[in-house]
């Protein structure tokens, strides 16, 4: 008499990603099987129009911060990104259109700050220590509690969260941010384009080039209300 009931968010949901196994056995089993987003139970429910009636979406959400981010005065750019440095999500694309940002306008003084590890990390501190512009700066925080990340977001002032991954499911990084009052550049990749309208970001193609992410970052620096 269990009742058996199972949540998927994104890694554990999109089959093209590598990690899932026995979904139609675990479909059988479950009594409910729980996604976070529109996009996600549309793919579920496309591949496995039998266990319908299961899949059902429960949305994933942040408590307020009880804070608002600042954002600079002093006539620098700070980013933000929080994820790990993996295959999907491609933060050394961060990095590239960054470098093309500093090609279109060399005037810009722009900090970009990351949190998260991950097997890519090593490599890019390489590129990055490979990269001499006086016009940036760059840390590289590794793994850091999600609490330490609010709170560097309520102590130091913030302009943009950026994210260019790949897929996505509904990412609290990107909500926590958005709590916040940090506004969004983003792939329009799974559940993302669900919380990140133009009222409060901005979304990129599923693969942008660096000088499309470029022009995105761009435009939160030109129009900074």
């Amino acid at each position: 008499n269990i009742k058996l009931i199972t949540r998927a968010h994104g890694i554990d949901l999109y089959e093209e990603r590598g990690f899932v196994y026995h979904r139609k056995k675990t479909l059988e089993l479950v009594d409910q099987f729980y996604v976070v987003s529109k996009n996600a139970y549309e793919y579920m429910t496309t591949r496995y129009p039998d266990y319908k009636a299961k899949i059902r979406i429960a949305s994933l959400g942040v408590p307020s911060p009880g804070f608002i981010s600042n954002p600079s005065d002093d006539n620098k750019f700070r980013i933000v990104s929080c994820s790990a440095n993996d295959e999907n999500k491609r933060v050394e694309l961060i990095f590239e259109g960054l470098k093309e940002l500093l090609n279109i306008n060399k005037e810009i003084q722009i900090y970009w700050s990351h949190f998260g590890d991950g097997p890519l990390l090593v490599k890019l501190k390489n590129e990055i220590s490979n990269y001499s512009n006086d016009h940036i700066k760059i840390n590289l925080f590794g793994w850091i509690d999600n609490v330490e990340v609010l709170n560097y977001y309520k102590k130091n002032p913030v302009d943009l969260f950026i994210s260019v991954s790949a897929s996505e499911g509904r990412p609290v990084s990107m909500q926590e941010a958005q709590s916040c009052g940090i506004p969004i550049l983003a792939t329009a990749v799974g559940g993302v384009p669900e919380i990140v309208s133009k009222e409060v970001g901005m979304l990129l193609s599923q693969n942008p080039t660096p000088i499309e992410i470029a022009e995105g970052i761009l435009f939160f620096i030109n129009n900074p209300d």
